[in-house]
């Protein structure tokens, strides 16, 4: 390999840092943003499986029933699909206080006291 090779070598590589250095600083930038949601418990991750549950429970509706004669017999049916779902959620969140609490701080007057 000659001097000319080397040096597009070298260039090549130095374009591919910088590159990379562009990207760590983004990373860096908005890490903040991206550390909060590591602070939070897990245990209200978990809850977006309720949350699933619930919108497969109105999918399941609007299969069954995909034309409703008003706006009111939707509201009706949608009430009656979630009070059926919420029979459903008998356990309690472990360590609800905790996270309750942590999410206050996080997000100070936002959650009802």
């Amino acid at each position: 390999m000659d001097e000319k090779d080397k040096t597009i070598d070298h260039n090549m590589a130095g374009n591919k840092i910088i590159r990379f250095d562009v990207g760590i600083k983004r990373i860096h930038s908005r890490h903040e943003g991206i550390k909060i949601k590591f602070i939070i418990q897990r245990i209200v991750i978990y809850t977006t499986n309720a949350i699933e549950s619930l919108n497969s429970t109105y999918r399941k509706l609007n299969r069954q029933r995909s034309v409703f004669p008003s706006d009111t017999a939707l509201l009706k049916a949608l009430y009656l699909a979630t009070f059926e779902a919420t029979k459903k959620w008998t356990a309690t969140i472990r360590n609800w206080a905790q996270v309750y609490g942590e999410l206050s701080i996080m997000y100070e007057g936002r959650l009802p006291e």
